[in-house]
């Protein structure tokens, strides 16, 4: 039973260590999603005003155009994913606009008109670039932080089910050692008896009665009654 109360023992420990590991990550990965959360914020701020300025430069009064040349950007920036852009790096014309074959079919020739327009305006054109950058960066942050969220709910879920086992752990070392207690509470009598006490007799002195004749005593005050439980 010693080796049972240190097995549950020892099992506590390590289920109260896997929580505890489990808690610290939770929490660091909390403190991500906080900054995450904050800087998901700052940047749709940013991007609003971004775009305020956008529709006020890319063909002012004609969104439907301004939008042309922003879809526009964005088809060719996905085939260009793999490239990391730079405020500081120039971008050519060549960089945006590729041949006939590589552009969508939802690009006719009036559209891709209407994005070079813009392209070839140096100004028009960071203005687009600088939105598109911001909308790549929130977009990317909501990502990370529904990774982070999506991490944090698998964490939760672990901690409970450790949770759990801590629980049965603790149940099953706590009856452990009811059964220990139970055990230690018992008492033990030895009683030591004269052969004529267990006989509990008295000598039978009726007149016809034979010698050494014994009887059971009217009374039972000075004797020890044993009894079994049926």
């Amino acid at each position: 039973m010693e080796d049972r109360d240190n097995q549950y023992l020892e099992r506590l420990e390590e289920q109260k260590d896997s929580i505890n590991a489990l808690n610290l990550k939770k929490a660091e990965i909390s403190s991500k999603i906080a900054d995450k959360m904050t800087l998901e914020k700052k940047n749709e701020i940013d991007l609003r005003e971004k775009e305020s300025q956008f529709f006020e430069k890319i063909y002012p009064g004609e969104r439907d155009k301004a939008n042309i040349v922003y879809e526009h950007y964005k088809k060719i920036s996905k085939k260009k994913h793999g490239v990391e852009r730079d405020d500081d790096e120039d971008m050519d014309e060549d960089d945006y606009m590729n041949d006939d074959d590589d552009m969508d079919d939802e690009f006719d020739s009036d559209k891709k008109q209407i994005s070079l327009a813009v392209l070839q305006n140096e100004e028009q054109d960071l203005i687009v670039r600088c939105r598109l950058k911001l909308d790549d960066e929130l977009n990317q942050v909501r990502e990370d932080k529904k990774t982070l969220l999506v991490e944090n709910t698998k964490l939760d879920k672990k901690i409970n089910e450790l949770q759990k086992e801590l629980d049965i752990t603790k149940k099953a070392l706590k009856e452990l050692q009811k059964q220990k207690l139970d055990k230690v509470s018992e008492l033990y009598i030895s009683i030591f008896l004269r052969l004529d006490q267990v006989k509990n007799l008295i000598p039978f002195d009726a007149k016809d009665a034979e010698p050494d004749s014994f009887m059971m005593p009217n009374k039972l005050d000075n004797s020890i009654l044993f009894t079994q439980k049926g």
